[in-house]
Order: structure tokens, then C-alpha cells, then sequence
């Protein structure tokens, strides 16, 4: 994930408005299951070749030096040691990207997968009724998704939160060659910038033991919640129905549209935990580039200022559709954390702001990552 866990939250959601409300027809043939992974495969693969950039000069590119320089430069200024160099950075293309979300989302889905085929065995002929049109809104709706983003993620640390295993870092190499020559940067610096956010992401994690357990355990109770849900489609049908009776307006930073729709009180406040934690590690990247990027990439500043410049200028389709798939919401998440972080090391120094690292309960809020103050009062009562 990039840290993906929004994206992975929004794709939980969107299976089970489906599954309650589902919008077209599919094929009795098909094998079993909510989703048709090789359809999400195909459509997702097939949007990712379009407008794929011609292939760059060949060049020597030092991976694992990018890694090591990215580690030193993050652990030095967090003074946080990092225990083992993992994998390094790995080069990947957009079809391997699609990949690994893929194996990343089935292992999600699969406590989902289970509640689905329950309920059709339940339901007997009116299962089969509902399954046909949700397997392909949800199929469709994958591919669409992962299809998109492949061609606009340049980078993630992937970390596997529901299977055993080591965290990742990947930089998706023909995104990165296409902005570099839309923003008129060196590709080499790119990749620097791109790597040096990841890996202070597996910072994060490699140096908090008790964080991918607690993350992990969000996850779990999450999807448990999701999987209640498809179990009784009518419940997800009164809630679109009553949000859509609503139509109350929602910070960027707390939940998306089509998100916020499907969510039960108990899935509220696990995604409000979700969110805070996210936030303050966004923040942690955002604060490690501007405060390591200058010694470590050459012309920083000029390519920290397009990037910026980069995100102010999508268009309003794009906008539109970060809407519906909660990427808005991403956005609001560098934003917010990146001003806690600033107003914690401003007002207590780098100290201060590792405290946030001793426990799950010195993290932040959601409403304390809004008001860092808050945050700060309450740490220095507990010392």
C-alpha cells in the first residue's frame, strides 16, 4: 500500500454497496465469488497501457544506493533506527502494480468473500438474483479503479497487514519518467523524492513493533463489520437511502461520498482511528522531504515547488472522480498531518513528536491531528 488503506477501505465499501444494490447482469458460467478477478485484471490492464510513455534511454540507475541514502537521511533526522534494510527500493511498471493491489485487495476481501457466498446460500434463486449484477458492478468497479491509479501512483510502501510477510518499497518507473518530463525535472531526483516519502513510511513501521499489529487489527474488525453488512443487504440499501435523504456536507479529511454512504457507527469510528493514524504518518513524510529533501536531492526546491504546483492544477474531471474514490480525502490527509507535524516540532522539537510513537494511545485523534494543541496538552499531562 501506499500507505493504501484508504483505497483499501473505499474497495470494502464499494463490494458491499453492491452487493445490496447491484447494476447490471453477469453471466451464470462465471465461477463463484464476488469478484471476477481476471475481468478487474483485463479492464484494469487495458486503461493502464493507454497513454503509457515511450521507454526511456537506457540509464544506470542505483536502486540500492536511492534506498540507503533515503534511510540514512530519514532515520538521522527522526533519530529513529530502522533494523533492517528490507528489500530496498524496487523498480516496477504499471502492470505489476496492478498485481500486487490485486493479491492486496483479495486477501481483504476475503472474510467479504465468505459472508457473500453464505448469503447465497441462503437466499437460494433471489441470491443468485442479487450476485449476478453485484459481480459485475464490483468487477468493473476494481478494474476501473486500479486501472486509474496505475497510471498516477509513482511510488508505495507496501506492507502486508493480513498475511505474514515484510513491507516493500516500489517505485512505478514509467509514472515517474512521465512527470519528470511533464515537470521538466532530472528522473533521477524524481525517484529520490518518490523513495524518500515511501521510505519514511517503513520507518514508521520498522521502527513502531506494536503499529502493524494495532493497524492490522483495525483492518480485521473493519472487514468483520463489512462482512455483517453483506449479510443483509437491505441494511446498506436503507443507509444509501437515508444518506441520500441527508446529503450532509463532509470534511475532506473524514469521509468520502460514496464511502461515508455505507458506514455503520462501529465502521465510523474505526475509520475516524484509521484516518488520524494516516494522517500523522503522511505528515511524517511530508516533514521528512522538507526538511531532508534539500541535502539529498539536487534542485530540490524546484522540484518540491512543481510537484506542488502538479497538484494544484488537475482538472475538474479529475477532481470529480478523486471524489468518488476517496482520493480528495488522501489530499486532505498530507495537508492536515503535515500541519500537526510542523506544530508539534515547532513547539517541542523532534522529542515531542516521537511520542506519538510509544503506544496506540499517544497517538493522535482525529480531532487532535485538527487541533494539535490539544495533542500537546494531553501527551505533557500523562508524562
Amino acid at each position: 500500500m501506499k500507505f493504501n488503506l484508504n483505497r483499501w477501505l473505499l474497495m470494502a465499501g464499494g463490494a458491499s454497496a453492491a452487493v445490496g444494490v447491484g447494476v447490471d447482469w453477469w453471466s451464470r458460467r462465471e465461477p463463484p465469488g464476488l469478484v471476477n478477478w481476471n475481468l478487474a485484471r483485463w479492464v484494469a490492464v487495458g486503461m493502464s497501457r493507454r497513454d503509457v510513455p515511450p521507454a526511456a534511454p537506457p540509464r544506470d540507475v542505483d536502486y540500492a544506493a536511492i534506498s540507503t541514502e533515503c534511510r540514512v537521511a530519514v532515520s538521522t533526522y527522526f533519530r529513529r533506527e530502522i533494523d533492517r534494510d528490507g528489500a530496498g527500493v524496487v523498480p516496477i511498471d504499471r502492470a505489476a502494480w496492478i498485481e500486487i493491489n490485486i493479491h492486496n485487495f483479495g486477501k481483504m476481501l476475503e472474510p467479504i468473500e465468505a459472508s457473500y457466498s453464505e448469503l447465497k446460500q441462503r437466499s437460494g434463486v433471489g441470491g443468485f438474483l442479487i450476485s449476478a449484477p453485484a459481480r459485475l458492478a464490483v468487477s468493473l468497479q476494481m478494474g476501473f479503479m486500479l486501472g486509474f491509479l496505475s497510471g498516477r501512483v509513482l511510488g508505495q510502501y507496501d506492507i502486508p497487514l493480513l498475511e505474514s510477510g515484510e513491507g516493500k518499497t516500489y517505485l512505478v518507473d514509467p509514472n515517474i519518467e512521465a512527470v519528470a518530463r511533464k515537470t521538466r525535472v532530472d528522473p533521477i531526483s524524481m525517484r529520490r523524492w518518490v523513495a524518500l516519502h515511501e521510505i519514511t513510511h517503513a520507518l514508521e513501521f520498522e521502527s513502531t513493533p506494536w503499529l502493524r499489529g494495532y493497524m492490522a487489527g483495525l483492518l480485521r474488525e473493519y472487514l468483520a463489520e463489512i462482512a455483517k453488512t453483506v449479510g443483509d443487504p437491505g441494511s446498506i440499501r436503507a443507509r444509501g437511502r437515508e444518506a441520500g435523504r441527508r446529503a450532509e456536507k463532509r470534511s475532506g479529511l473524514r469521509e468520502g461520498r460514496l464511502l461515508g454512504m455505507l458506514l455503520s457507527p462501529r465502521q465510523r469510528e474505526i475509520v475516524g482511528s484509521i484516518q488520524a493514524v494516516m494522517s500523522l504518518m503522511e505528515g511524517y513524510s511530508n516533514h521528512a522531504m522538507r526538511n531532508t529533501g534539500a541535502g539529498l536531492i539536487p534542485g530540490y526546491a524546484a522540484l518540491d515547488r512543481r510537484m506542488r504546483r502538479r497538484e494544484q492544477s488537475r482538472g475538474p474531471a479529475f477532481n470529480v472522480f478523486a471524489r468518488l474514490l476517496g482520493l480528495e480525502m488522501k489530499l486532505a490527509q498530507y495537508r492536515l498531518g503535515e500541519k500537526f507535524v510542523n506544530c508539534i516540532v515547532e513547539r517541542g522539537g523532534i522529542d515531542l513528536l516521537n511520542r506519538a510513537w510509544i503506544s496506540w494511545e499517544t497517538l493522535p485523534t482525529l480531532d487532535e491531528i485538527e487541533r494539535p494543541e490539544d495533542w500537546i496538552q494531553r501527551i505533557n499531562a500523562g508524562a
